[in-house]
């Protein structure tokens, strides 16, 4: 997903709590967090159930960092309902409210769904980021493209 972005903004820095770490885990992802313009938050089950994760959203929350939902679930409707209502996962899906999702589910990069979430976050970062705004982008495009 990443690459798939910067493909379509290439002057847009992505920091990712996989890289770019201090020796203090919290420190970096503290950092990470702070210095972002949005935050992507990118839904899974592992990530639901993910201390450390679950910590990131919260402080960009309490931050008031704009948070783009990008849901990465194989399961089905049901299982991801359960997932929203359970105390332990629940957090993520509280704090991304009201956002819009761009679903990968179990898409094949660059196949034409994967495509399609693609656009709603680049969109999105077009829109919440004040140097990418453009004045063609509108929040209607976003609502045309979930709809299928």
């Amino acid at each position: 997903m990443v690459k798939a972005i910067q493909d379509h903004i290439p002057e847009l820095d992505i920091w990712m709590d996989i890289h770019h770490m201090e020796d203090n885990i919290n420190k970096g992802m503290a950092k990470g967090i702070a210095d972002s313009a949005v935050v992507i938050v990118c839904m899974c089950k592992e990530y639901l159930t993910s201390e450390n994760c679950n910590l990131e959203i919260q402080f960009a929350k309490d931050l008031k960092k704009k948070r783009i939902a990008a849901r990465f679930f194989s399961e089905s409707d049901d299982e991801i309902a359960e997932y929203s209502l359970n105390s332990e996962m629940n957090v993520p899906f509280l704090l991304t409210t009201g956002a819009l999702h761009a679903n990968f589910k179990e898409f094949l990069p660059g196949c034409s769904e994967w495509k399609d979430a693609v656009e709603i976050v680049v969109k999105q970062i077009k829109i919440l980021v004040p140097r990418f705004k453009q004045p063609s982008v509108n929040s209607s495009d976003l609502f045309y493209a979930t709809t299928s």
